[in-house]
């Protein structure tokens, strides 16, 4: 069974209850064992290796994150714009090649760059 944690509103805060609850490591375990982990929107930015904050969504400052995916999201603006999307889920077993077409709502918060961190996906 995959692990998930969903988004948040707060994700700076929110990542440090999460490592000073020691959750932080069992998500570590738990993908060290083979489940999958998914991260949605908050908990997708937790997943990478940094976030970088200029002031907008915490004390301006640079985070630590999980180091679970290799990116860095970046709080450097706030516009709330939420949209209707429809998107393909990536062919990555043994989760995603199964779901095919995903449909939600998305409120971009953070701008995320790939392989900027130590480890990779």
């Amino acid at each position: 069974m995959p692990s998930s944690f969903p988004g948040t509103k707060n994700t700076i805060d929110d990542l440090a209850a999460l490592k000073k609850s020691g959750m932080d490591q069992r998500i570590a375990e738990a993908r060290d064992r083979g489940i999958p982990v998914i991260g949605i929107c908050g908990g997708y930015q937790m997943l990478g290796t940094t976030l970088v904050d200029d002031g907008f969504e915490s004390a301006a400052g640079t985070y630590p994150g999980l180091g679970l995916l290799d990116c860095v999201t970046r709080f450097a603006s706030y516009s709330k714009n939420t949209t209707q999307v429809q998107r393909e889920a990536c062919p990555v077993p043994p989760i995603l090649s199964a779901m095919g077409s995903v449909t939600g709502y998305e409120i971009p918060y953070g701008c995320h760059r790939r392989g900027y961190g130590p480890r990779g996906i």
